[in-house]
């Protein structure tokens, strides 16, 4: 599949209106906040299936929650039907969200197998950071059962992530035997590397054994700060892999502009935009995409956009490509803490 059309010259993300998937009901465990999707194609259901993160209210509790799509075809406002919470169990299980199933790097939305079980990724809270976990299922709707230890824990106090690792994305690279994973990545100490936001969250990489219970951790791939300000240099936040035609690949991430110097947070606005990498196994040579970022900055939003409830935190961006090649980014927006999902459609 060819994704590079999707950050070509002439490229647009047209706003589709109301919220794709509204917060729950009140008192429930995503009255709080619906975002952070991961959308997968099930094969049992022949269906779209979404794992979206889920807070009460004033983020009480945190989970993953479980959408599906009414058809194939319909993946808009109305057309979610929530099951409920991840049937996961296990350590780390009660405070599980931002789940990510494994995926085939060369085919968005296409869940691996290795061997004949589907992997999980998601992040929950150990000796008081954010880590990484893993689980496993024999089917996308589970049970899922969660690793005893975390994959990625928090660095040592000086390291690039010696606060913690979240909102991580995980690829299978069959013909290396490995799974790539990518993970925001918190300092708990000013990094020298990126001067002009020295506590800002990178995005960093990891490899991981299918055999083994601890990922092998390759650093940062991308850091803000570290050169001229522009739409990411403050911070950076998830980002999701996408194949180009040649063997390149394009990434569709988020972040910041505005700097962290002091304490630990992740300030307004967050963004949508791109990466490049030119290596065949990305995992190093990635560059920001400044001439096609950030896809909106806030104060372009439309009114129609801010009369259905978006403003300034565009968050945790995910695109997923149909069958018939549509394609739509479906993001977080709202005041914090309160976000809804919502969607943007591709047209040249």
């Amino acid at each position: 599949m060819n994704c590079a059309n999707f950050v070509a010259n002439g490229a647009h993300w047209r706003h589709l209106g109301p919220a794709v998937l509204t917060r729950g009901r009140a008192g429930g465990f995503d009255c709080g906040v619906v975002g952070d999707p991961c959308i997968v194609w099930d094969p049992e259901i022949a269906n779209w299936r979404m794992f979206y993160f889920a807070a009460g209210d004033q983020f009480s509790s945190v989970a993953t929650g479980v959408a599906i799509a009414r058809s194939p075809k319909h993946v808009d406002a109305g057309d979610w039907v929530r099951t409920g919470r991840l049937p996961i169990e296990g350590p780390h299980a009660a405070l599980c969200h931002k789940f990510w199933v494994l995926m085939d790097p060369h085919t968005p939305g296409q869940a691996a197998c290795v061997g004949d079980e589907y992997v999980g990724f998601f992040t929950s809270l150990y000796d008081g950071a954010k880590v990484i976990c893993r689980a496993r299922a024999r089917s996308l709707s589970g049970p899922w059962h969660s690793d005893g230890a975390p994959v990625i824990a928090k660095g040592s106090q000086a390291a690039f992530d010696g606060r913690g690792a979240d909102a991580v994305t995980a690829y299978w690279f069959a013909d290396r035997g490995r799974i790539l994973l990518f993970y925001m990545a918190y300092p708990a100490e000013p990094q020298s590397e990126q001067p002009l936001s020295p506590l800002g969250p990178c995005q960093a990489v990891a490899l991981l054994d299918p055999m083994q219970s601890e990922a092998e951790k390759l650093g940062p791939i991308l850091r803000p700060g570290s050169a001229a300000r522009h739409w990411c240099s403050g911070w950076i936040g998830g980002l999701q892999l996408l194949p180009t035609a040649d063997p390149q690949w394009v990434a569709l991430i988020n972040g910041s502009a505005t700097p962290v110097y002091e304490g630990h947070g992740e300030p307004d606005p967050s963004v949508g935009g791109w990466a490049r990498c030119d290596e065949a196994f990305p995992v190093s040579g990635w560059k920001f995409d400044l001439k096609q970022s950030p896809i909106e900055l806030p104060s372009q939003l439309s009114i129609a956009a801010k009369q259905h409830g978006e403003s300034t935190n565009l968050w945790r961006h995910y695109l997923l490509v149909l069958p018939d090649e549509r394609a739509r980014i479906y993001y977080n927006s709202g005041t914090y803490g309160a976000e809804q999902l919502y969607a943007r459609v591709w047209h040249v």
